[in-house]
């Protein structure tokens, strides 16, 4: 995949929902040629202590990071929504997604 400042959420460096809707097709075409299924797991992030957005923002970056750096290459972790994120991933078989 390319990763550009178009196809990444500036605020959380994740992929953005459109881009992502952009290349479903070929992420999905890619699975079946690569005889895997796709798994997607939703996280709602929800860091914010009500104080200020800035201190929330940095503190969903500092989360992003974390479990960016708990995936595997090919996996996608996309902003969905404000504080809802797709984590879409190849695996093998159900019983490997769950």
């Amino acid at each position: 995949m390319i990763e550009n400042h178009v196809n990444i959420d500036a605020k959380s460096g994740a992929y953005t929902k459109k881009y992502f809707l952009q290349i479903a097709r070929s992420y999905q075409d890619a699975t079946v040629f690569n005889e895997k299924i796709i798994g997607a797991v939703l996280i709602e992030a929800n860091l914010s202590d009500g104080s200020n957005i800035s201190s929330s923002e940095d503190t969903l970056s500092a989360f992003l990071d974390l479990f960016k750096n708990s995936t595997r290459q090919d996996d996608m972790l996309i902003r969905w929504n404000d504080n809802i994120f797709l984590l879409i991933f190849f695996v093998e078989n159900v019983a490997n997604a769950e």
